[in-house]
């Protein structure tokens, strides 16, 4: 499957939030977060490690999934570029519950992410996300963030708005990280409907060979 690299018009960005919903999957808000954090990542990630992340219990059919597919590749790609020109693509401050859901997807990136977890600058670095994402509780955040006890509403409001200096912060930390070369990855993979690999599709680790002959052999 041939994936376009044009950024989604405002209508195909309504379709596949439209799609998004229908199957019951994750907003396209939380989508972002997931595609921040992976382009962040020091750890690189192919698709089929984060569509599973987004789809839902009513797993679409193969075709919808090919479409919803090259949707969120292609946003996922705007995602990047933005990233790269140091303008993270987050929702406004004033989208409280938009905010939570680009964090949680955000956060859950981290959390599969071993090196970024064990990294403790980095970690830290992510306080207001994981504030905001409402996986920590802002009463525990007395020791962590002193100028929160002060006034804790203006701390939040501030958070949101400084959002997008966060997730930018975060990328430039990892930029080195990101240069050190990748396991080779294979094009285009399109995922199947359960979102894991096939036994007969082509292996993910970039080798040629069908899955179920390369890292898909039993062992």
């Amino acid at each position: 499957m041939r994936i376009s690299q044009e950024p989604l018009s405002a209508a195909e960005v309504a379709h596949c939030r439209q799609m998004l919903s229908q199957h019951e999957a994750r907003p396209l808000e939380y989508a972002r977060g997931v595609f921040s954090a992976t382009a962040t990542s020091p750890t690189p990630k192919v698709p089929t490690e984060w569509l599973p992340l987004l789809l839902g219990r009513e797993i679409p059919s193969q075709q919808a999934l090919n479409e919803l597919f090259d949707l969120l590749m292609r946003d996922y790609n705007s995602v990047c570029d933005c990233l790269d020109l140091g303008i993270p693509v987050v929702p406004a401050a004033s989208d409280v519950a938009g905010i939570r859901e680009f964090c949680q997807g955000y956060i859950r990136v981290v959390q599969k992410t071993e090196r970024w977890k064990l990294d403790q600058e980095a970690f830290a670095q992510l306080l207001p996300i994981a504030v905001l994402s409402e996986y920590v509780q802002a009463a525990s955040l007395s020791n962590l963030a002193p100028d929160y006890a002060a006034n804790p509403e203006e701390w939040i409001c501030r958070q949101r708005e400084d959002l997008s200096n966060t997730v930018a912060g975060s990328y430039a930390y990892w930029e080195e990280a990101r240069k050190e070369p990748p396991p080779p990855e294979p094009e285009n993979v399109a995922p199947s409907a359960a979102g894991k690999i096939g036994r007969n599709e082509a292996c993910p680790c970039g080798s040629g060979k069908k899955y179920k002959k390369c890292c898909g052999a039993p062992s």
